[in-house]
């Protein structure tokens, strides 16, 4: 029999090993741990066994029914624990007190209060004798020992008759669970009355209890399938799911695009026809005779005005379609600007009384493409000059942006004393083609939005209506990785 119980051993160990490793991979499911705990618990009463079974002398016996009640207390507050966990039943009192009698029992066991090996157990008086067998000598239970033994007999009594409460609860999957523990309860009740001296027969708790972990084992082998099958459903839902968003997130862009081509459409009648009619009226004009020099000339300007204002328009398009790829170089802030607000100028002849003032204190240069930087500067001096007409002041300053984890930056500011925004303006004022003007095509900002956003930078805007706009972009003084978020953070210096 000692054979026999030796061969348990390396199974319990390699359960115990798996389902704790499972654990430690997946930390989702605690009975995974548990389960694992306990087999290495019942592996410890295994090993007991045998040397109890192989045992010459009591004093070694002792040894080994020690052993023995080192693995079953654990075991014992386990099975609580992990029935609790499967019927998900809510006494975690029970649960607590079964660790807490373990674990004082652990300790007596350990002092040697649970057996005396001057008195061995006297088996020649057994009331019943269902098998001869040398059983070999064996230390007697002290009081003590009778005090957790029955402790322990009661705890595996509770784990049984929660589970049977589980099955026939609705919880079908514990009703393997509930017989296994009973069987179980049996097989102890059969070894406690061997251990009184009142049976003759063979141990058959650790053979019950390898029975009760092959029971568990199906058990958590089933959970896994319909856990697995479960999961197999939701992920084809998601399938379906994600297939049925796809195609709503497509046609939501078809209408999109539409909606977007259409107001582009709108946009292009409008700001097209102005000038074409201003055109043939000048062509009509210019077709009259006699005309004297003077008004022709001035038809002739108004001519050029005009298709000067088309080809804006056709230039605002195209810079607001075309995608845009950033030459990533070392850009000189104070130059750009110098040259965007000449840029401006050229373009709004009645600027020439509004003052510009540099406040540059923060980096010199930033990373982008010059080309595309100047726009967007020019743009945003240019947006200036209309808000404040003929005269006002500019005031373009820089600062340095706090770090905190970042790529540095560089806030750059354009603050005019125009007639600013109020509340609603200032939300739709990045929008394409939104424009309060009568000569605008809305795309101005716009346009520097996405320049910015190509720069891995973005934008603000405050304003309030009758104290002026300030427009903060906020550009990075390095280049960007993958992984390095845009410059953002509060303005220092």
């Amino acid at each position: 029999m000692a054979v026999v119980t030796v061969a348990w051993l390396p199974l319990y160990a390699i359960l115990g090993t798996l389902f704790v490793a499972l654990y430690l991979k997946r930390r989702s499911q605690p009975a995974h741990l548990v389960f694992g705990l306990l087999c290495y618990a019942l592996g410890t009463y295994a090993a007991g066994r045998a040397v109890v079974l192989s045992a010459d002398e009591v004093s070694v016996a002792a040894i080994g029914q020690r052993i023995e009640w080192l693995g079953v207390l654990p075991a014992a507050a386990m099975l609580v624990h992990f029935v609790h966990l499967t019927t998900e039943h809510p006494g975690d009192g029970a649960r607590k007190l079964a660790y807490a009698i373990a674990a004082v029992g652990w300790c007596a066991c350990l002092a040697g209060l649970f057996f005396d090996p001057s008195r061995p157990v006297d088996t020649s008086r057994a009331l019943v004798t269902l098998v001869t067998l040398d059983r070999g000598p064996e230390a007697a239970t002290t009081v003590v020992g009778w005090v957790f033994i029955g402790a322990a007999a009661l705890g595996l009594l509770y784990a049984t008759s929660i589970a049977w409460i589980g099955s026939r609860g609705g919880q079908r999957h514990v009703r393997p669970l509930a017989i296994a523990l009973t069987a179980l309860c049996v097989a102890a009740v059969h070894d406690v009355l061997l251990n009184a001296g009142v049976l003759g027969s063979l141990f058959l708790f650790e053979h019950s209890a390898f029975v009760l972990l092959m029971t568990i084992c199906l058990s958590l082998l089933r959970e896994f399938v319909r856990i697995g099958g479960e999961l197999e459903a939701r992920t084809a839902e998601l399938d379906r799911s994600v297939k049925e968003l796809r195609a709503a997130q497509e046609e939501l862009v078809s209408k999109e695009q539409l909606a977007a081509v259409g107001e582009l459409a709108a946009v292009i009648a409008h700001e097209v026809r102005n000038p074409l009619a201003v055109i043939a009226n000048a062509v009509a004009g210019l077709r009259r005779s006699p005309l004297s020099d003077a008004d022709r000339a001035t038809l002739l300007d108004i001519l050029e005005e005009e298709g000067g204002r088309l080809n804006r328009l056709v230039g605002d398009l195209l810079s607001y379609a075309r995608p845009i790829a950033v030459q990533h170089r070392r850009v000189p802030l104070r130059p750009c600007l110098g040259r965007a607000v000449e840029l401006a100028r050229e373009t709004n002849p009645h600027s020439s009384k509004v003052e510009v003032k540099m406040a540059l204190t923060g980096p010199e240069v930033v990373v982008g493409d010059e080309d595309l930087l100047r726009r967007a500067f020019t743009n945003l001096v240019e947006n200036a000059f209309q808000a404040m007409h003929e005269t006002g002041e500019l005031v373009v300053s820089s600062s340095s942006l706090d770090v905190e984890g970042r790529v540095p930056g560089v806030a750059l500011s354009f603050r005019d004393t125009g007639e600013g925004m109020d509340t609603l303006v200032r939300s739709k004022a990045g929008n394409p083609f939104f424009t309060t003007r009568p000569t605008g095509t809305g795309l101005g900002l716009a346009i520097v939005s996405r320049i910015v956003r190509a720069h891995g930078g973005n934008l603000s805007i405050e304003s309030r209506h009758g104290e002026g706009t300030s427009i903060t972009l906020h550009l990075p003084c390095e280049p960007l990785t993958d992984s390095s978020p845009p410059p953002a953070g509060r303005q220092v210096g």
